[in-house]
């Protein structure tokens, strides 16, 4: 979730998000939001689905960058056990000149899914110094009862994704949950792109999906499914969110459930 949504566009420079038309190089990085080694490198083609389904954790280290600069990093931590997942994000983000802190943007935000369905979510955003912002959602019945600054009320969670995007599978769905404030966004997917993207400072074999809808970015899926970076543009100015590695892969955690 690296800066989520528009969890971007406000997640730290404020103002609209953009998708970003600045093409993706070999050896590139990307990111979002202004406003995870060889040697561990796991097949997951190779490891019985079973294994997933007893229980594993993985994580990933994301760097931000904008404004010619590393501004902040985001972590990704998925945990299953049996038919349950849980997903935490972190993300710390400071924006300095000469020493000086000119904006500072902290997210903490854990959910819990269930047979591929949203059953909680705990998150508290704050910048700088101002009021966190918080979105809370429980099981009511069949539904969602969700507690936010944008909405309070009822949702179906059938079709529901998170600004999360570490699991492809939420390509598939056409109405996202910002964890950042509970806006809902209405959402489609132009025909994926071959491109190529960089992971830790090497180029990789990627696919770059371009958000439609009420979210423009662009987020970059590497031809394991895993979800290595993002990027969108902020009042004129390019945020790009990179995968340092993916040694620890996410997507099987998902899929192989």
């Amino acid at each position: 979730m690296l800066l989520s949504d528009r969890d971007v566009g406000r997640h730290a420079l404020y103002g609209p998000v953009q998708p970003s038309t600045q093409s993706v190089q070999s050896g590139g990085l990307t990111r979002r939001a202004l406003l995870a080694g060889a040697g561990g490198l796991i097949a997951t083609s190779a490891l019985p689905t079973g294994v997933w389904a007893s229980g594993a954790t993985a994580s990933r280290r994301f760097t931000v960058r904008a404004l010619g600069r590393n501004i902040g990093t985001q972590t990704n931590t998925v945990t299953r056990q049996g038919n349950q997942l849980t997903s935490q994000v972190n993300i710390n983000i400071d924006v300095k000149i000469f020493g000086v802190r000119l904006y500072r943007y902290r997210m903490n935000n854990t959910e819990v899914w269930e047979d591929g369905q949203l059953v909680s979510i705990d998150a508290e955003t704050r910048e700088n110094d101002d009021r966190p912002d918080r979105v809370r959602a429980r099981p009511l019945n069949s539904k969602l009862q969700l507690e936010s600054p944008r909405y309070t009320g009822v949702l179906d969670p059938t079709d529901l994704a998170t600004t999360t995007y570490w699991t492809k599978a939420f390509l598939e769905r056409e109405t996202w949950l910002s964890t950042q404030d509970g806006e809902r966004y209405d959402v489609s997917f132009n025909a994926p792109e071959p491109t190529s993207f960089s992971v830790g400072g090497q180029p990789v074999e990627a696919l770059r999906y371009q958000v439609q809808g009420d979210l423009p970015i662009s987020l970059y899926y590497d031809l394991n499914d895993e979800w290595i970076g993002t990027n969108f543009e902020v009042r004129g100015r390019s945020v790009r969110i990179y995968a340092e590695d993916t040694s620890q892969p996410l997507a099987p955690l998902w899929f192989n459930a």
